[in-house]
């Protein structure tokens, strides 16, 4: 019975981490979409020496349209993590890059397509290509587990977990180093201990 369990629990978990997946595939390639027509529009802006005509505000918002759809699929993929339970770092990094997702949102609904935005794309997508790759190496390492048999510790059902420790942690890296960027990004724009922009602020 308990080698029928944990054959069962393995069977889900792979589903559930190709579903994952595919999610955060779908969401990066839309994110980089997003990012592209931001660059576009921003060179656009410049062009026209900053005067944002109404062309570009529409084009803008088409894409505060679109980042909100990539909004929804992070949704959706909480609510799997949510109802797995064991990988709570992943979780914790995709509601950091949701997060940044709605302050992008938010952005382009304001016409704001300058560097900063940019910036948080990039953040955006190099996060959502590192969760793709440890959802990749979580798969093929739950295959070998298959074949080989579990290491030692990891006998009961219950026990496995759905990404590595590891691997959330290198995801916790990630996200810390990108936090540290953007302040020092900030910090080089505005002086003093506190920015004056409601933007930044937030």
């Amino acid at each position: 019975l308990e080698k029928r369990l944990k054959q069962l629990r393995e069977e889900e978990m792979l589903k559930l981490l190709a579903n994952l997946e595919a999610r955060c595939g779908r969401m990066l390639a839309m994110q980089i979409e997003v990012y592209d027509a931001t660059k576009a529009i921003d060179a656009i802006v410049l062009k026209n020496s900053n005067k944002k005509t109404t062309a570009e505000i529409q084009k803008s918002q088409q894409q505060a349209d679109k980042e909100q759809e990539i909004i929804a699929e992070a949704d959706k993929a909480l609510k799997l993590l949510a109802g797995e339970g064991s990988a709570v770092a992943f979780a914790t990094v995709l509601e950091e890059v949701r997060q940044d997702m709605i302050a992008v949102q938010r952005r382009l609904a304001d016409t704001r397509v300058d560097r900063d935005t940019q910036e948080i794309e990039e953040n955006i997508i190099s996060l959502l290509k590192d969760m793709v790759a440890a959802l990749k190496r979580a798969q093929q390492e739950m295959k070998q587990q298959q074949q080989q048999g579990p290491p030692p510790g990891q006998q009961k059902p219950g026990n496995q977990k759905l990404i590595d420790l590891i691997a959330e942690l290198k995801l916790i890296k990630s996200l810390q180093m990108q936090v540290n960027t953007r302040t020092r990004n900030y910090a080089a724009k505005y002086s003093g201990e506190q920015a004056g922009d409601a933007t930044i602020q937030a």
